[in-house]
Parts: C-alpha cells; structure tokens; sequence
C-alpha cells in the first residue's frame, strides 16, 4: 500500500495539534483528518489553526463531520445550512477538500430518500465553489440510512458529480453488512475508505455501537475483523479505488497514552494490512 495515500483521523492521536501534525509527518503518514474541534478549541483561534495546517507540510485527508440536513421547518433548515456552509469554509481553509457527512441518529432524521438525496445535492452546490467534495457515510446507528448501500442509493439519487461516498469498515462490521454489494459502486464515486477494527466479534444493541464506536475501536491488526477489513481493502483496490484509507480509531486508552505509542501502533497497523492485502 502506497504510505502518501494512508491517513489518520486526528481524534486517534493524543496531544496537541501541533504536535499531532508532527508526529504524522515524521512517521510517513500521507494525510490527517481533521475535525471543526481541532481548529476552534485551538489557543490562537480557528484561523492561526488554519495556517499553521496549511504550512505544516501535512495533507488534510478529510474534514469531519456534518450530520445530513433535517429539520421540521423553514427555520430549521435553514440554521442547517448556516451551518453547513461554516463547516465548508473551515474545510476550506486548511485546503481539504473532502468533507465528511453521516447519516442522521435524530428521532426528526428524514425518512425519504429522495428527500435526503435533495439535500445531499444542496451541500454539493454549496461546496462546489470551493472545490469541495461531499462524501455521505452511514452511521450503523443511523435512524434511516445505517448502511453503505443504503447510503449508495441516496447519493445515485443526488445526481452530484461532486457528491460520493465514504466506506467505513466499522460500519460494515457493526451491520454485518455484506462486502459483495460493493461490485455494484464505481470506484470513483467512493470519496474515501475509513478503516477500523473492535474486540467484540457481535454487537446487537444500537447503544453498543455507539459506545464502542465512540471509545473502544482497535487499530485493524488489533481486534477480532482482520479478515473483513483485510477484504475489504483488497477488494476496493480490486475495483481500481484511487482515494485515501484512513485510520479512524477513536478509542480512550489511545488518548491517555503517549503519542509516540500510538503513532507505533499505527504503524504497525499499516504494515500489517500490507502484508495481508499483499498475501491475498
């Protein structure tokens, strides 16, 4: 696997900032996503946060993360779309150019496909002056759309060329989502590859998946799903995906312990994929 195209999710990393980019930097990492949180809980403010990514040296993978637009009123949605936009400017303004949007867990979660698909295509317009994507993940706890083909359907609808989706292993691994239904997605409509394992081989309860999802994922090598995960990245390579893979290990012990500590996991989770994909 090509190092300039693995990534890691910043809330994987403890430590400041600062320190995160240069730990990403040095251990080879291509890429680091970023949330709205890394730039406005910084000291010096959003925008010193921005330009001190933006000369760091370090790629923004993706930014994270917007919930799909609801809402019960004019009102509401339009707060939806003050928001969106703000979240497209600070994606904007570290240069990434993929920003991430989940499926909806609220009880006023939009039922309606086509529904969702129209505003899916709204934040495509909105972004499209900046030059940003918008990449639709599903939530396993999501209240409609929990799994990527679900999730599929809902950007075909979108009709936005700059509108696509982001595969999470976790996800799948939750839902037991079957990875063949992946032969029927363009490698090209699928804007990233999120990667992940946990310890606990079923989880049936909604709010395990969040629990776990929240505070107790594993580097892919370190739970129980090697196969899965293993599968998938072969068979997105299989189907010619281009994007980026990135770790997404949000987990508690990861954020008392030392950055160098985490930083040797996640390398050494990459090697180990590598040497599985490449076995395969």
């Amino acid at each position: 696997m090509k190092t300039h195209r693995i990534g890691i999710n910043s809330a994987t990393l403890p430590g400041t900032l600062h320190e995160k980019m240069d730990a990403v930097r040095e251990a080879g990492f291509g890429a680091l996503v970023l949330s709205a949180k890394d730039l406005l809980a910084h000291p010096d403010g959003a925008a010193a946060a921005a330009r001190k990514v933006r000369t760091s040296g370090v790629r923004v993978s993706a930014f994270q993360f917007l919930r799909e637009m609801t809402g019960d009123s004019d009102r509401e949605v339009g707060y939806r779309i003050d928001a969106a936009k703000s979240m497209i400017e600070l994606a904007a303004s570290v240069g990434c150019r993929l920003l991430i949007v989940s499926s909806s867990t609220a009880p006023t979660a939009i039922a309606d496909p086509a529904a969702l698909a129209r505003n899916l295509a709204v934040l495509g317009t909105l972004a499209t002056p900046y030059g940003i994507r918008i990449g639709y993940e599903a939530l396993a706890w999501g209240r409609w759309v929990s799994e990527y083909p679900d999730a599929w359907r809902v950007v075909q609808m979108a009709n936005r060329h700059n509108v696509g989706l982001v595969i999470d292993s976790f996800q799948i691994l939750m839902r037991q989502t079957s990875l063949d239904l992946l032969a029927d997605i363009p490698a090209d409509r699928i804007f990233l590859a999120q990667l992940s394992d946990c310890s606990f081989d079923f989880v049936t309860e909604i709010d395990e998946f969040v629990e776990i999802s929240r505070h107790e994922r594993r580097f892919p090598g370190e739970g129980v799903h090697g196969r899965l995960i293993s599968d998938l990245v072969a068979r997105l390579r299989g189907k010619g995906y281009a994007g980026d893979y990135t770790l997404e290990v949000f987990n508690d012990e990861n954020l008392r312990a030392d950055l160098p500590a985490v930083i040797a996991r996640a390398q050494a989770s990459v090697q180990w994929l590598a040497d599985k994909v490449a076995a395969a």
